[in-house]
C-alpha cells in the first residue's frame, strides 16, 4: 500500500511566501494612497486660494475697482487706462483705482510675505510685463486653450519643494472694460493665475505617516514571522516522525502483503493433500464406516475445501499487489466476449444466464488481468445470487461523466441487497448469507474495490430488494495521448 506523500513544511514555507507577497503588495497600496492622500490635500489647499482670489477680483470688479491712498507701496497702476484712475478727496486725500490685476499683484506681494505663498497673474498677452509667463506657465496657458482644465507639478528650489498650480482666468463682461481691445470675448481664456505653495511641511507629513505605517506592517511581519518560526519548526519535526512512521506502515504492508502471499501459496499445498485424501478415504470406507462417520470425514472434505477457496481468494486479493501488470489499453468488449467463452462458461450453461451488452463499450487503459478479474467477479455474483427459477439476466452498459471518468454499470435482476449494506459489502470476508444459501468467501467485492482504486476511481452500488442490483465503477477515460 503506498501512502501519499505530502510536506507540511512546504505548506508552511508556501504559505509564508504568499503571506509575504500580500503583505508587500498592500504595504505598496496603503504608501502608494497616503502619498495620494497628501498630493491631493495640496491640490485642494491651492485650489482654495485659487477660489479666493477669483472671489476677491470678482468683488473687485463689480464695484469697477476700488479707490485706496496712494503711498509709497501704493503707486497709481500705469497699465490701467482710466481717466479716472487718480481722484482727490475733498479733504486733499489722493487715491488711486485699484483694478483686480493690480489688485492680484498687490495680494502676491503681501501673501510671500506673510503666508510665504506666491501668486500672480500671468497671460500669453500680457498687458504688464512682469506677468510674462515663463516656459511651463506658457506650456499650461496653450493647454488652458484647449479646455484643460488645470496644470500643476512639483519642482525643487532653493528653499525645498514647490506645488505649482495654475487655472484659467475666463473672460467675463466685466473684463471687457479693459481686455477688449486686446480681442477677447466672453468666453475665452484671458490668462490664469499661478500659485507656488510650498509643499515641504506636505511631504514632512506624508512622510510621517509612512513611516508609521511600514512600522506597524513590520511589527505584524515580524509577529507574523515568529508565529510561522514557531509553527514551522514545529512542524518540521512532526513531519519527520511523520515520514518514519509512513515509511515504517510502508514497510509492514509490503511484509504484510508478502505475508499473505506466500502464506497463501505454502497453505494450498498441504490443504491439496488434505481434501484429496480425505475424498480418497471417503471413496475407500465408503461400505465400512457408519453414517455419523461418513458425516464427520464430510465435514473435514468440505472444511478444507472451503479454506482452499479462502486461500485462493487471500492469494488474488495478494497478487492485486504483489504480481500487478503495467498498465495497457484494454478492449472492454474483447474481456466480455472472453469470459463468455470460458471463465463464466459453465456458470452460464448450468443457469441458462444471459449477458446483455447493449452498446459497444470504450477501451480502457488498465491492468489486463486485474481489470478481467473485476468484471468476472461482479457478473457471476450477478449469475450467483439469482432468485429460484428466474433465469439471470446481466446488462453491462456504461456512460460518461464530467468528460473525465467512465461509469461501468453491471445490473442484474438478483435478489438484491438493502440499502444499509451497501458501505459494508465490499468490506473484506463480509458476508450477508449463509454458506448454505450460496458459497463464498467474502472477497470477491473486496477484491473489485481493491482493483478499482488502484486505477484511480470508485465503486459502489444501487439496489432493491426483490429486483435485482447495480454495481458500477469509475476509471479515468482513456486520452488521446
Amino acid at each position: 500500500m503506498k501512502l501519499k506523500n505530502y510536506s507540511i513544511t512546504r505548506s508552511i514555507i508556501i504559505i509564508s511566501f504568499l503571506l509575504m507577497c500580500i503583505l508587500t503588495l498592500s504595504l505598496i497600496i496603503t504608501v502608494n494612497r497616503v502619498e495620494k492622500q497628501y498630493q491631493t490635500l495640496s491640490l485642494n489647499m491651492a485650489k482654495s486660494y485659487f477660489d479666493t482670489i477669483i472671489e476677491l477680483r470678482k468683488w473687485n470688479a463689480s464695484h469697477n475697482g476700488v479707490y485706496v491712498p496712494i503711498t509709497e507701496e501704493v503707486q497709481p497702476n500705469p497699465f490701467l487706462e482710466d481717466p479716472l484712475r487718480d481722484v482727490e478727496t475733498l479733504e486733499g486725500i489722493k487715491l488711486t483705482k485699484i483694478n483686480p490685476a493690480y489688485m492680484t499683484r498687490l495680494l502676491g506681494e503681501l501673501a510671500e510675505a506673510d503666508l510665504d505663498l506666491q501668486f500672480h497673474m500671468t497671460s500669453l498677452m500680457p498687458i504688464n510685463p512682469i506677468n510674462n509667463p515663463d516656459n511651463w506657465e506658457r506650456e499650461a496657458l496653450k493647454d488652458f486653450e484647449n479646455n484643460i482644465g488645470n496644470k500643476w507639478e512639483t519642482n525643487e528650489t532653493e528653499n525645498g519643494t514647490n506645488l505649482r498650480y495654475m487655472e484659467p482666468l475666463i473672460v467675463e463682461e466685466s473684463c471687457l472694460e479693459c481686455h477688449a481691445k486686446q480681442g477677447y470675448q466672453i468666453g475665452d481664456v484671458r490668462g490664469a493665475i499661478s500659485i507656488n505653495l510650498p509643499y515641504g511641511n506636505f511631504q514632512r507629513a506624508m512622510k510621517s505617516d509612512i513611516f508609521r505605517t511600514v512600522l506597524i506592517y513590520l511589527s505584524f511581519i515580524i509577529v507574523m514571522g515568529i508565529i510561522l518560526i514557531y509553527f514551522g519548526r514545529k512542524s518540521y519535526f512532526a513531519e519527520n516522525e511523520r515520514k518514519h512512521l509512513i515509511h515504517e506502515l510502508e514497510r509492514s504492508n509490503k511484509e504484510l502483503e508478502h505475508f499473505a502471499y506466500v502464506a497463501s501459496h505454502d497453505l494450498r499445498e498441504p490443504l491439496r493433500k488434505v481434501s484429496a485424501f480425505g475424498q480418497l478415504l471417503n471413496e475407500s470406507l465408503e461400505e465400512k464406516i457408519n453414517e455419523d462417520e461418513k458425516e464427520n470425514l464430510g465435514f473435514m472434505i468440505d472444511g478444507a475445501r472451503r479454506l482452499q477457496e479462502m486461500i485462493d481468494d487471500l492469494l488474488s486479493y495478494s497478487r492485486l499487489t504483489t504480481q500487478a501488470k503495467p498498465f495497457q489499453i484494454i478492449d472492454l468488449n474483447e474481456v466480455i466476449n472472453e469470459l463468455k467463452g470460458n471463465a463464466l462458461h459453465t456458470e452460464i450453461l448450468m443457469t441458462g444466464a444471459l449477458i446483455e451488452v447493449p452498446q459497444l463499450l470504450p477501451k480502457v487503459y488498465g491492468d489486463l488481468i486485474q481489470i478481467r478479474q473485476l468484471l468476472q467477479n461482479l457478473v457471476a455474483n450477478g449469475i450467483k445470487y439469482q432468485k429460484k427459477d428466474v433465469k439471470p439476466v446481466i446488462t453491462i452498459r456504461y456512460i460518461v461523466q464530467d468528460s473525465k471518468y467512465l461509469k461501468i454499470e453491471v445490473e442484474d435482476n438478483g435478489i438484491g441487497i438493502d440499502e444499509k449494506y451497501f458501505e459494508i459489502i465490499f468490506i473484506m470476508f463480509k458476508r450477508l448469507h449463509g454458506r448454505g444459501q450460496y458459497e463464498g468467501t467474502g472477497l470477491g467485492l473486496a477484491i473489485c474495490k481493491k482493483v478499482v482504486e488502484r486505477h484511480g476511481g470508485t465503486i459502489g452500488m444501487n439496489s432493491v430488494v426483490g429486483k435485482g442490483s447495480i454495481f458500477w465503477f469509475t476509471i479515468p477515460l482513456l486520452s488521446e495521448k
